[in-house]
């Protein structure tokens, strides 16, 4: 918080959410706002309105913020790094579980260490809190594969809607839990299932509905519309996000080191692996491996899906986790094989996390953004010059930017 400033980022995206967040809170209406006047007795005259195509997880907890304090265009800020927070609170939670304390502390670091997850802890977007969602469910289906029970089934059948209303793709996870669930659940508990089993389908409906009236397909600036998702795009993406992880170009906001050592960790996985025995041990590891697998051939499979490009690097963010989780992997492979030192471990971590902490206020996404930095300058042209916002129009191309912040637009 003290090194990067929160700013807006993506503003297609973060303007969008904020302003279906206004509309909940108001009018109790998940809608969102493109264009609105404030008249001078206070009333707001609604001139265009959408129903938007994100899912809606967001915008709730943004409108519960604004409950508590009051309407604040800051208040996506207020949510992302409460959900930073608890995410590197899980992550060092489940890295503990797996190898202990000290790797979870390593792994709390490491994770911080990249200044693309501080960049998006201070933004207010719906990313971060995709992960942390992720991680929630690992840490349910940790407790269910160590003790297969109805409670722990149904607190994941419960959990997956809210997963599916985090981010688009997420929802697919449905189709990965089902079977694991199913599969390591006793046959003869089945019928100890509660009413919460058959309600489980009905939760899932606003995600399909969503989908359904809102075309997911947009007519986003550089989309191919007749053809979204291609092995073409998987191909091509797919090397852009070796460069994106590997290179060390300090726009991408990545740590090529712990990209490294993640690689060298998995690749060590998978030699150490000579047949595959699906128990519980085995379990949790292949869930989280499908689990990241799903959104990574999604995500690079989309024609947006070039993570080297400064509005699609937030793609990469579901993904360090698992990328410093093999790392971390790595480590303990070196003190077990060569008995390496921890103290060892503390330097170099304490060294990474203080040479790209320099990176975490450069914010070198805003930078390259022609429409932030015309925001930001009439922004706060307005806040110098015309501070009563009652007294004017204003004609801007995308009136949502500033209908959020209290203005006609």
């Amino acid at each position: 918080i003290y090194n990067c400033k929160p700013e807006f980022r993506i503003f297609s995206d973060e303007m969008v959410l904020l302003s279906t967040s206004q509309n909940i809170y108001e009018s109790n209406e998940c809608l969102a706002d493109m264009s609105s006047i404030k008249h001078l007795d206070g009333n707001k005259e609604i001139f265009s309105r959408l129903i938007d195509k994100r899912p809606a997880l967001f915008p709730v907890l943004t409108c519960i913020i604004h409950s508590l304090i009051g309407y604040n265009y800051q208040n996506p800020f207020i949510l992302n790094y409460l959900c930073g927070i608890l995410i590197l609170f899980l992550f060092y939670l489940l890295i503990s579980f797996r190898y202990g304390r000290f790797y979870g502390i390593l792994g709390l670091i490491c994770l911080y260490t990249h200044p693309l997850f501080v960049w998006y802890v201070n933004s207010a977007g719906f990313d971060i809190l995709n992960i942390l969602c992720s991680l929630i469910l690992f840490l349910l289906c940790w407790l269910f594969f160590k003790n297969p029970s109805i409670i722990h089934a149904e607190a994941i059948l419960l959990f997956l809607p809210i997963l599916g209303q985090s981010r688009y793709e997420s929802s697919l996870i449905v189709f990965l839990s089902l079977p694991f669930i199913f599969y390591f659940l006793p046959k003869t508990k089945y019928s100890e299932f509660t009413y919460k089993l058959w309600i489980f389908p009905l939760l899932l409906l606003p995600i399909a509905w969503l989908k359904t009236i809102t075309n997911f397909v947009d007519k986003s600036e550089g989309m191919d519309s007749s053809n979204p998702f291609s092995v073409d795009y998987l191909i091509e993406n797919t090397k852009q996000a070796i460069v994106f992880f590997f290179s060390g170009i300090e726009e991408y906001g990545v740590v090529p080191i712990i990209s490294i050592m993640a690689l060298i960790g998995f690749s060590l996985y998978i030699l150490k692996i000579k047949k595959i025995r699906l128990n519980k041990n085995t379990a949790m590891a292949l869930f989280v491996v499908f689990f990241y697998l799903i959104h990574a051939i999604v995500k690079l499979s989309f024609c947006l899906g070039d993570i080297t490009h400064v509005l699609a690097n937030r793609h990469a963010l579901i993904l360090l986790p698992i990328i410093v989780y093999f790392a971390i992997k790595f480590l303990v492979y070196l003190k077990i094989k060569y008995r390496f030192s921890k103290k060892y471990y503390i330097v170099g971590t304490v060294f990474l996390f203080l040479m790209y902490s320099l990176d975490f206020g450069k914010n070198y996404d805003i930078k390259q953004m022609p429409m932030g930095r015309e925001f930001r300058f009439i922004k706060n042209y307005l806040e110098d010059n015309h501070k009563n916002k009652n007294n004017y129009l204003l004609i801007y191309q995308k009136p949502v930017l500033f209908t959020t912040l209290g203005y006609s637009s």
